[in-house]
């Protein structure tokens, strides 16, 4: 909802009693958008009936990009993506670098370089901040043209009246360009004229010239504004894509052995060559899992709403061996019917990966809380550490260099997780922090062996065998790419 709503009193002429304007003198419109959001509200006089050119003036220059203001009559009946829209998104086509991403040379960022909000955001203008979705009044209503495109919903109707049009809608004729009626209730055309030959659809454009006190409920009118496909939508391919971040995190510990992980991810209304695609009525990520040990997979419902980037969170056990994902639409359907509406698994969610222990979301998840206790510990004199020698060893971790063979060690010994711990935190405060590197999330795994094997950055190894282990640079400060270069050209065990 947004916290500047303007609003306009005593539009028009009202009779008013001695004594100055009362309650039942006014009207409120509330304006919402596709997302049952408030964008807008204006104050009307009762007995303003002929509103349109009032309603188009607030609607044009609060929720129109002042880039897309005074269009002419063709620029109006244009769906394309370049008279419609300004946002995130490169307005001239996709952006080529990386196109399912914000940015790109004719985007618009939501901040400006200073990092204070940018008052010129896609996110300000809400009518044409919807990549490669139109705003439907701007095309058939040129006198008026942000009066038209607003259809009539009520408290009960609101979240069921689905305002946006499928491109396989409207080539199927299961909606048109919504018109307005005349008391008659006949559709009217472009110019205004009465037309029977005009279907009704199922969404009506409410005409602002012609306000009836039953359209009125407690003293609010509430429009929600409607959009139809523009020009690119769903060009190339319909599916949303999957953000590459993936955050992991464990929920809750139970016990040693009945942990609950988070896996965080986004989907944005955008395809893989960066044009937007079909927004669904009632969207759900369809999450197929696979227990352990068990003989078939269980389908389990995910709920999300229904915005431009879909935030996602999945919750499996440590008794999950395999994830499938996938967003769908289920108006009319079920979880296990529903019709794809993204691609399967951008990527694989495994509780473990013998072929690289890290990749793992249980390895992952409790990676993160290990580099949160660390940086608590090296940088905040906090104590916590709930990590165990066969945590450390799950992660790949090798111990210490045998100073008499010159051998790397496994993990042996219960006492040998609270040394690691130390050596680790220690690394992080001598050696890491005057570098600079404070954030817990930076600490790479390679970082960390090199912690482990240098005993907090004061040992260079043993040079005393055959097997000798000796990199007096482990006593140094290494970057997660230099410490990565590092382990996988002298560590075999962590490549």
């Amino acid at each position: 909802t947004r916290n500047d709503i303007m609003i306009i009193t005593c539009e028009g002429e009202s009779a008013k009693a001695t004594g100055g304007l009362k309650l039942s003198d006014i009207f409120v419109i509330l304006f919402f958008d596709w997302d049952d959001s408030l964008i807008g509200t204006l104050t009307a006089g009762v007995g303003a009936e002929n509103m349109g050119t009032t309603v188009s003036n607030y609607v044009e220059t609060r929720m129109i990009h002042p880039d897309l203001r005074n269009q002419t009559p063709t620029d109006l009946a244009s769906l394309a993506r370049t008279d419609t829209y300004r946002g995130v998104y490169p307005h001239s086509g996709p952006n080529a670098t990386n196109p399912t991403i914000p940015g790109g040379s004719d985007s618009i960022s939501e901040e400006l370089p200073s990092g204070s909000p940018n008052p010129d955001a896609g996110s300000n203008y809400p009518l044409t901040n919807k990549l490669d979705y139109v705003f439907a009044g701007k095309t058939f209503h040129e006198d008026a043209p942000y009066a038209g495109g607003w259809t009539r919903v009520t408290t009960n109707t609101m979240s069921s009246t689905y305002t946006w049009l499928k491109q396989w809608e409207v080539n199927s004729g299961v909606y048109g360009i919504m018109p307005e009626l005349d008391n008659n209730g006949v559709p009217l055309d472009s110019s205004g004229t009465p037309d029977p030959t005009i279907t009704i659809p199922t969404l009506i454009s409410y005409d602002f010239d012609n306000i009836q006190s039953s359209d009125l409920d407690g003293g609010t009118l509430m429009v929600k504004a409607v959009y139809q496909p523009g020009t690119w939508l769903n060009n190339t391919s319909q599916y949303y894509t999957m953000d590459e971040d993936v955050d992991y995190s464990l929920l809750t510990s139970l016990s040693a052995v009945n942990k609950i992980y988070g896996i965080s991810y986004k989907y944005r209304r955008v395809n893989k060559n960066g044009y937007g695609v079909d927004r669904p009525y009632i969207p759900k990520v369809k999450m197929t899992f696979q227990q352990v040990n068990a003989l078939k997979p269980t389908v389990q419902q995910v709920d999300v709403d229904n915005s431009e980037v879909v935030d996602v969170m999945l919750t499996p056990s440590d008794q999950v061996a395999t994830i499938d994902y996938q967003l769908v639409e289920i108006r009319n359907l079920d979880i296990v019917g529903g019709t794809f509406v993204s691609d399967t698994n951008d990527f694989s969610f495994l509780l473990n990966d013998t072929a690289n222990p890290m990749n793992g979301f249980k390895s992952r998840a409790e990676f993160g809380l290990l580099q949160s206790q660390l940086a608590d510990i090296a940088f905040n004199g906090k104590t916590a550490f709930s990590f165990a020698i066969a945590d450390l060893k799950n992660f790949g971790f090798k111990f210490m260099v045998n100073p008499a063979t010159g051998a790397v060690t496994e993990f042996t010994a219960a006492a040998q997780a609270n040394t690691a711990k130390t050596y680790m935190s220690n690394y992080m405060k001598n050696k890491c922090k005057p570098a600079g590197q404070t954030d817990p999330t930076s600490f790479t795994y390679y970082q960390l062996q090199i912690a482990i094997l240098s005993r907090g950055g004061t040992y260079a190894g043993s040079a005393n065998a055959s097997q000798k282990f000796y990199h007096p640079e482990m006593m140094n400060y290494m970057t997660p790419a230099d410490a990565e270069t590092f382990c996988k050209t002298y560590c075999s065990w962590c490549q």
